[in-house]
């Protein structure tokens, strides 16, 4: 899997797979902290995954195959865009 970004010049997030096999996403406003956080369940290398999160109330929730993986505290401002979101490659 590749990261999927999006960046709006004040915005941006990320969600990717990091090294460990772990579902990844990093948000961060321009000038201002970054946070990321991980699911607790590793992705099976060459095997299809349906990954997806949420993001709201202040939590970030992943999901992996459909059932609820990690929730963590996201306490971050983040200010609404009408930018397109771009995931994978251009």
């Amino acid at each position: 899997m590749y990261p999927g970004t999006f960046f709006s010049g004040a915005i941006s997030y990320d969600l990717f797979i990091n090294q460990d096999f772990r579902l990844g996403f990093t948000s961060r406003v321009v000038g201002g902290e970054t946070r990321t956080v991980f699911s607790t369940v590793r992705i099976p290398p060459g095997a299809w995954s349906h990954v997806a999160l949420t993001v709201g109330n202040n939590q970030v929730t992943f999901f992996i195959d459909g059932i609820v993986d990690s929730v963590h505290d996201y306490p971050f401002v983040r200010p609404s865009t009408n930018g397109p979101l771009t995931i994978g490659g251009v």
